[in-house]
């Protein structure tokens, strides 16, 4: 090939001035690259901050291999190529859309414009040629931007990602068609995969383009997209009439040459026909400088900057209320996390769940909890104008004073907190108020930004934290914080976390009153909330949406759904709403509403369950306003889909009972509460029908008596479930409300009562209501007798063994010999017996406890016995249990000595998945009933696992809820030990 003739740039300006065709410009990136700080990051940045991310989150070599397998080359569209293939185009977006609101200036909020686009957009307005069209790859809007600050221009933009034809205007209107997507419009473009899809609408209407105008081509890679799939194809066709100029940036020959001899074969027919003309050494940052209209009129430009102090800030200040930040450890590290990370987070926090001590407990692990705080209330808040106004009217000046203050001050902490964000706020107000921290974050490394709703927000999704109730543990930590000296029992500690139901601003009037009572008198008040105005937490604008909704005929079965959840007040699954009359006609959307609204949420329990649970505060604020007839209704209705009547007895419906087993509950389940209610309304029927109607009074009582054999039914069912806390406090709740109306066996609760205390250890307790039990037990009952005796030899087992021989041996003939009794009397006075000897006598008692189906007592003696065993025989021991165990308890009982001899003997490869899901369900369980012996075991056992196979999240769930029960029992030895390997962990 001889020499290639290729002019410079002079050449090309010449042409332009003299074109008589319109021309359509087609730019990439280089023209609104970031220069002087204003303009975009360019490709090289992008793909460097693709690399850095990518290393943080652990994916650096999971990128390498997935380019090496799909042998990839170009590193900018590789990086988005995997990103989207991890996290998904969305993300894409929200990348895209940071780098883009990184250039709005915080004083004007406007785009900053580079030189080189606004000499761009003045050389069009000044017409130095005609242009028609301005092709675009750049998802940037910079240029239209220029045009209407500098121009007060809008021409028509175009974001095209779907395959469509470019819109003709009317007019001649300048048209700019970003052929990749616009980062505000929808989504971009940046993957090979997306950028090789042939669009045929779209690759015509630029064919059209080549033949109607003269197209300019600068500042463009040169990609595989679909103006270069039009580019080729028109080249081809022999008689079309098409004129191209293509720049290049290298004013060198030979570099040309070697950079683009590929499309230099491509673009032959066009060259030998003369179509195409080549220039070198145009610099799009430059190109249009000289251009630019000379005698354009000059405005003189004087710049007044008023004074900005924080004197007109309306700051506010935390209470410091040191008595909730030794809560919620997990969810205050991950905030740390996200806000060291991105500067901002957003938290969705149910109303009272106490929001504000929880950013206190997050700012004093960041060093900040003597920032002053600036706070937006954001309830009310729909669009882009109202939330300006809005800063302005809350923290007593323009966003843009606050954050030009805050770069001139940058040695100031300060928190931002935007409270009440509205579920309906527009997406454009959203981007906007996420786009705030980035103008103050890398000037000024105080600022910290907490977004917070009653509901989730989807935009906030990749930095969402979210508060649930305070668990029973929780608000025992707070009351021990808070009152050292005194010591609160288990069952004082139950009823005042039932009574708060895990919402700090409940639990604060409690905290008022043991100020000055004795735990038992604040758990006797009646209506101990009546007065407090804790429903000034609800928002003026939920307050409206609900009555909007009680009086709307269009909403009725929405207000239904609220008024049934707020005495299901654990919560229930929509098949179960609809499972009765009064609930059939409502709806999936009638939930989607509630939970949209922030007033109640959804809690999925797994994959086939989910429950939907008011908020507290709204519940109560509910309750206020119905009749009691209304909560009647709903009680009687719902009882019976709680707690469903067998031939053999009666058993918890399978949501109830997932509820119950995930820890979920506050209170005991829905069964508990829904019996009381109940039993209260049969009692005020049967009073008022005493004197009036035998036949009413008759059916009365006789539904009482019902009521009086569901509950201890009810409560012989969570016994049988191992629910040993959901026992007590449902069984004191039922003798509470069965008051001096007790029924027939009403003892047979003490026993239960007694028998849940045991298991948790809480031998004191136990004793005492397995002393009330045998008091009021009748001498012709001769099986809760017998029971009574088994629980007394097992609470002497465990304090006073002498005494559990003794009685063993002195009552033991009072039983047959194929009883249960007779078998745990054997169990107890082999304890006198020599280590060799015991198991032998054991082992066989086991066999004799299993051939009479007393599987549970079986199981315990080969539980008692395997602690005596070591190696093989110990494991086929454990796994005889498991087999036969129905029990949740013994079955973790078995499952956590399983596991430790595998843990011992350094066998980690034997533990699969579906062990580790076995270990955490066992963890789970244990931590929720607090059974505080074995879950010290599980936590070691689970720990040594998750470092041995290095898994993250099971190390930080552990951390925080074991060092919730050291603190709890005043175990500083493994508080301490769990502080230090949690430390370490952190470092590598």
């Amino acid at each position: 090939m001889g020499k290639r003739i290729i002019p410079n740039s002079n050449a090309l300006k010449i042409r332009l001035s003299q074109e008589s065709k319109p021309v359509t410009f087609v730019i990439g990136s280089a023209i609104s690259r970031k220069h002087n700080d204003a303009g975009i990051p360019d490709v090289g940045e992008i793909t460097l901050f693709i690399s850095e991310h990518l290393k943080k989150q652990g994916l650096y070599d999971d990128y390498n291999e997935f380019i090496a397998e799909q042998n990839l080359k170009d590193d900018y569209k590789s990086g988005f190529e995997f990103i989207s293939s991890v996290f998904g185009q969305d993300y894409i977006n929200e990348t895209i859309r940071r780098f883009v609101l990184s250039n709005v200036d915080p004083i004007t909020n406007l785009h900053k414009i580079p030189k080189a686009v606004s000499d761009f957009t003045t050389y069009i307005k000044y017409e130095k040629c005609k242009v028609a069209n301005i092709v675009t790859t750049n998802f940037d809007t910079l240029i239209e931007e220029s045009f209407e600050q500098k121009h007060s221009l809008k021409p028509q933009s175009y974001s095209l990602v779907s395959d469509s034809h470019i819109p003709c205007t009317q007019n001649d209107e300048l048209k700019i068609v970003h052929i990749h997507g616009v980062w505000n419009k929808n989504d971009t473009m940046h993957t090979h995969s997306q950028l090789s899809v042939k669009r045929d609408k779209i690759e015509g209407s630029l064919h059209e383009l080549f033949l109607d105008t003269l197209v300019v081509i600068l500042a463009y890679g040169a990609w595989d997209d679909s103006f270069t799939r039009s580019l080729s194809n028109i080249v081809n066709h022999p008689n079309a009439d098409y004129n191209i100029a293509w720049c290049f940036y290298s004013d060198k020959l030979d570099r040309i040459e070697e950079d683009f001899e590929e499309w230099f074969e491509k673009l032959a027919p066009a060259i030998s026909r003369g179509r195409i003309n080549f220039y070198k050494g145009v610099d799009c940052t430059t190109f249009f400088e000289s251009e630019t209209h000379m005698d354009s009129p000059k405005k003189k430009v004087t710049q007044s900057k008023d004074e900005i102090s924080s004197q007109s800030f309306n700051f506010t200040y935390f209470d410091k209320r040191m008595d909730f930040v030794s809560v919620r450890l997990k969810e205050v590290n991950k905030a740390k996390l996200l806000l060291d990370q991105f500067k901002y987070i957003f938290i969705e926090s149910g109303l009272g769940y106490g929001l504000s001590d929880f950013i206190y407990a997050v700012s004093l692990i960041m060093g900040m909890g003597e920032s002053r705080l600036l706070k937006v209330d954001l309830s009310e808040v729909i669009s882009k104008k109202q939330l300006e106004t809005k800063i302005k009217v809350d923290a007593g000046a323009d966003i843009s004073q606050i954050i030009y203050f805050y770069t001139q001050n940058s040695h100031e902490n300060v928190i931002f907190h935007f409270y009440n964000i509205s579920s309906d706020i527009d997406l454009d107000t959203l981007a906007y108020l996420r786009s705030i921290p980035s103008y103050l974050s890398v000037i000024n490394p105080n600022a910290k930004f907490f977004f917070s709703s009653n509901s989730f927000i989807r935009s906030f999704r990749d930095i969402h934290v979210k508060l649930d109730v305070l668990s029973f543990h929780e608000v025992s930590l707070i009351l021990k914080n808070r009152f050292e000296e005194r010591n609160f029992t288990h069952e004082h500690l139950q009823s005042f976390h039932n009574l708060s139901e895990g919402i700090v601003r409940k639990l604060e009037r409690i905290i008022y009153y043991l100020e000055d009572a004795s735990a038992q008198d604040v758990i006797d008040k009646k209506d101990i909330f009546k007065g407090v105005s804790y429903f000034e937490v609800i928002s003026s604008k939920t307050e409206r949406q609900i009555e909007n909704l009680k009086s709307s005929p269009d909403h009725e079965m929405t207000y239904l759904l609220i008024k049934i959840l707020s005495v299901l007040k654990n919560g229930e699954s929509f098949k179960n709403i609809r499972k009765t009359k009064i609930g059939s006609e409502i709806d999936l959307d009638d939930i989607k509403t509630i939970v949209d609204m922030g007033i109640a949420k959804t809690i999925v329990i797994d994959d086939d369950t989910s429950i939907t649970k008011m908020n507290p505060i709204i519940k109560d604020y509910i309750i206020s306003s119905m009749s009691q007839d209304e909560i009647d209704n709903i009680s009687n209705d719902y009882l019976g889909i709680t707690i469903i009547e067998m031939k053999d007895g009666l058993k918890i419906n399978s949501t109830n009972r997932k509820v119950l087993e995930m820890g979920y509950s506050t209170e005991g389940d829905n069964g508990g509460y829904l019996l009381v209610n109940n039993i209260y309304e049969c009692k005020r029927k049967i009073l008022s029908a005493e004197s009036k109607d035998q036949h009413d009074d008759e059916l009365n009582k006789r539904r009482f008596t019902k009521l009086s054999q569901l509950s201890i039914g009810y409560i012989y069912a969570l016994r049988n479930s191992s629910m040993y806390n959901e026992v007590i406090s449902s069984a004191q709740f039922l003798l509470e409300a069965f008051g001096d109306t007790l029924p027939p066996q009403y003892y047979k609760y003490h026993l239960h009562i007694a028998s849940s205390f045991r298991m948790l250890g809480k031998y004191a307790d136990a004793q005492y209501h397995l002393d009330k039990c045998i008091t009021l037990c009748p001498e012709n009952d001769k099986s809760t007798i017998a029971l009574c005796y088994v629980q007394q030899l097992y609470i002497y087992e465990m304090t006073e063994k002498e005494k559990a021989i003794e009685l063993a041996k002195k009552r033991k003939k009072e039983f047959r010999k194929n009883s249960n009794a007779y078998i745990v009397s054997d169990q107890m006075i082999s304890l006198q017996k020599e280590r060799s000897e015991r198991i032998v006598y054991l082992e066989r008692l086991a066999k004799k406890a299993r051939k009479l189906k007393f599987h549970t007592t079986a199981n315990n003696i080969l539980l008692d016995v395997n602690r005596e065993k070591t190696g093989v025989k110990k494991m086929e021991s454990l796994e005889e249990v498991l087999s036969h165990e129905t029990s949740p308890y013994n079955q973790c009982r078995a499952s956590i000595n399983k596991y430790q001899i595998i843990v011992d003997n350094g066998q980690f490869e034997k533990i699969k998945e579906d062990d580790i899901r076995i270990l955490k369900n066992v963890y789970n369980y244990l931590f929720n009933q607090r059974l505080d012996k074995l879950f010290k075991q599980c936590h070691e056992i689970l720990w040594r696992v998750a470092e041995e196979k290095r898994i993250n999240e099971v190390i930080y769930l552990i951390y925080h809820k074991g060092q919730i029960i050291w603190i709890l029992n005043d175990d500083s030895e493994f508080f301490n030990k769990y502080e230090n390997l949690f430390d370490a962990f952190l470092i590598h």
